[in-house]
């Protein structure tokens, strides 16, 4: 960081000698206020006022009221050391006019050929952006045909940021003169997709078609899949190819959701993740930035075995094929980066801002992140004292995620940072007041936190939105049957606590939707579960008069469902509706989400009561090939399937019966006993002496009580 400003106060009184710093400081193009007290002269504590970096005018009146409080407190400055001209009382506009004529002044020297200071001329332009220089556009213009292109990258960046269109053709040769080989053509490229006519953008499909097709893009992701080895651009082209086509758009943002950012992909990522802060591209924007803050780097050395010996990082990274991407260092600066971009959005765009919310708390998944809270113990030394006192730090889940920290706790005031990371001493209470930055802002978006709470996938998301709802308990007055369909199926219980008391309302004197029925019937929720059960008992023949419906129970994965099926089919079949024992393979396949308890229970339905005459229609080699499977419940499936069987269950299992019952699994020994129930006479009586053999054997079933 760099000192912008310092200020060094002191109060003397009696046995009290105390000091208290206050700094000013740049950090990537935005400011902080710190801070440092105690006993002059013994080790001073530190800490800030800005636990998120802020514009400069914000920092400079957080500075500024920060001496004021002290200097009402009795200290006073008898040393002062600014690194800046400014005095510390002249207004922030002052201050900002000053900047301005300076950075306007520099501009034109640069201009003609005049410049003799240290201070790129590239960084000059950028600082323009900074401090929204608008009036600046037409000298920064002038630098789209320097010959340095970090100035026209900058100039480009610096005229997107002003939302400025005067100068598009000019922009247009930037890319021609470029193309996607350096950072400036790239730039321009950006500008083009987000402000060029038809005839402009028509010149980056054509040069980007010299690279990448849309059948290539399309098998792009067997490719990552086998390995092959691609142009570390090629997914940068992929991206500007399918710029106006969802779909491919779709397919390359589920590729760059999953791949790794490693060799031969970063490259890509970056040139991607640069395009999407010029073009507002939200949606990729927010994928790549969490992508980048919970991605393990690549190497965190500056040196790397490469061919049997040890080299600089640095070195192999300027190689045409390096072995290496992705730093901790880059980590880091994209990561500061994001948060710049997001914080500029909060201030500047908060339709924006809201969106890049709402897709980051929707893509986040603790388990895949590997996101972990973390408790850390600090021992600071009380100079009054003497003594150490111990400091309980709680890291919580992305403590490293800058972006998403500002949008979690961008208004709080018991979060604290430390380098990169940051923490809190106390745990928010149930009463505490609402963190978020924006607060005011979320309070009008209704439609995105329930979005939010709908497609969470992880309790930082779900809490976040039910807090809000908490103080806007209003927002759930409207819930679409899609959304409503979500929230009753979500993973989380607080979501489905939530939403039964607005069922139960919604819901008592209607028939619900089938899609909230069988939400609610999978849920695994005790209270949700029973009331599903109540609706379907009123309504049992709306619903069962559809036979996809019946399906959908077997496939609910509840017990409770289950045991209803069984009381409705005990005796007789009140709805005749044939079932293909294809709709229910799910409950066959090797790997399946379904409870044994369940699959056992859907088993004694079919083979204990009359509901198994609805499957009477199973194919014979369908009852083979599961008495054939490796697993319990699929050979259970073919006895209890064979009761009711329009074939009789004597030819389907007469050569295979004995398996069953001379089975080391007690389970399917008492079921293949049972369906010798369904054999005829005669062969019973010519099989005796295996039967009684069995009921004879040592098996603990035959035991005597």
């Amino acid at each position: 960081m760099k000192l912008v400003q310092q200020k060094k106060l002191y109060f003397s009184e009696g046995k009290s000698d105390k000091v208290y710093e206050v700094d000013l400081c740049e950090n990537q193009d935005l400011f902080v206020v710190n801070f440092r007290y105690g006993r002059r002269g013994a080790q001073l504590r530190e800490g800030t006022k800005t636990v998120f970096p802020v514009a400069y005018d914000e920092a400079y009146k957080i500075f500024n009221a920060l001496v004021d409080s002290k200097e009402k407190k009795g200290y006073s400055d008898t040393v002062l050391e600014e690194v800046s001209a400014a005095s510390s009382k002249i207004p922030s506009s002052s201050v900002n006019t000053i900047r301005e004529e300076t950075i306007l002044k520099y501009l034109q020297q640069a201009l003609t050929h005049t410049y003799t200071r240290n201070w790129k001329i590239s960084r000059i332009i950028l600082r323009a952006g900074t401090l929204k220089m608008a009036t600046a556009s037409e000298l920064i213009a002038q630098f789209l045909t320097a010959t340095d292109e970090f100035q026209q990258h900058n100039a480009i960046t610096v005229l997107t940021s002003f939302e400025n269109t005067t100068y598009t053709q000019k922009i247009v040769e930037v890319f021609k003169q470029h193309a996607f080989k350096t950072i400036a053509g790239r730039a321009a490229c950006a500008y083009i997709l987000k402000y060029g006519n038809t005839l402009d953008q028509e010149v980056i499909h054509t040069e980007v078609s010299k690279y990448i097709s849309e059948d290539q893009i399309n098998s792009l992701p067997m490719q990552f899949i086998n390995g092959t080895r691609v142009d570390a651009s090629f997914l940068y082209y992929a991206y500007v190819f399918a710029h106006s086509n969802e779909s491919l758009r779709h397919n390359i943002y589920q590729l760059l959701d999953k791949i790794d950012l490693k060799v031969n992909v970063f490259k890509s990522i970056r040139y991607i993740y640069r395009t999407t802060q010029i073009t507002n591209d939200i949606l990729f924007f927010a994928l790549l930035s969490k992508r980048i803050a919970v991605s393990k780097p690549g190497y965190t050395s500056d040196y790397i075995y490469s061919n049997d010996s040890w080299v600089l990082a640095i070195d192999e990274k300027k190689k045409k094929n390096p072995s290496i991407a992705f730093s901790t260092k880059t980590k880091n600066y994209f990561n500061k980066a994001s948060y710049k971009k997001v914080y500029e959005l909060s201030t500047g765009n908060t339709e924006a801002y809201i969106q890049y919310a709402t897709e980051t708390l929707c893509a986040l998944n603790e388990e895949e992140d590997k996101a972990k809270r973390e408790i850390e113990y600090a021992y600071n030394y009380d100079s009054y004292t003497g003594r150490y006192i111990s400091e309980k730090r709680i890291f919580p889940k992305y403590h490293n995620y800058l972006a998403l920290m500002y949008i979690l706790y961008g208004n709080s005031s018991r979060v604290q940072h430390l380098k990169n990371k940051w923490y809190y001493v106390d745990e928010i209470q149930t009463d505490s007041p609402r963190e978020e930055a924006l607060s005011s802002v979320w309070d009008t978006k209704p439609d995105q936190v329930k979005s939010i709470l709908a497609n969470a996938k992880s309790t930082i998301a779900v809490d976040f939105s039910l807090r809000i709802i908490k103080d806007n308990p209003h927002f759930l007055d409207v819930i679409d049957d899609d959304l409503m369909a979500k929230l009753v199926g979500h993973y989380h219980p607080k979501v489905l606590d939530l939403i039964l008391d607005i069922l139960e309302k919604k819901y008592k004197i209607q028939q619900p939707e089938e899609a909230i029925l069988l939400a609610l019937l999978k849920s695994k929720n005790e209270k949700g579960i029973q009331l599903g059960l109540s609706w379907l008992k009123t309504y049992e023949r709306n619903y069962f008069n559809n036979k996809h419906f019946i399906e959908a129970l077997l496939l609910s994965n509840a017990v409770e469902v289950i045991a209803y099926l069984k009381s409705v089919f005990q005796y007789n079949v009140p709805y005749n509706h044939p079932i293909q024992i294809t709709s229910l393979q799910p409950l066959f396949e090797a790997i399946n989400i379904f409870d044994e308890d369940f699959l056992i229970a859907v088993n004694e339905l079919i083979g204990d009561t009359e509901f198994g005459k609805l499957l009477s229609e199973t194919p014979s080699y369908k009852i083979s090939e599961l008495s054939n499977s490796n697993l319990i419940t699929n050979k259970l499936f073919a006895l209890n399937l064979a009761k009711y069987n329009s074939v009789p269950a004597y030819e389907l299992f007469k050569d295979s019966f004995e398996d069953y019952i001379n089975s080391d699994k007690a389970t399917l020994r008492k079921a293949g006993i049972a369906l010798l129930a369904h054999f005829p006479d005669d062969f019973l009586v010519k099989n005796k002496q295996d039967i009684v053999g069995f009921l004879f054997s040592e098996f603990q079933e035959n035991s005597p009580p």
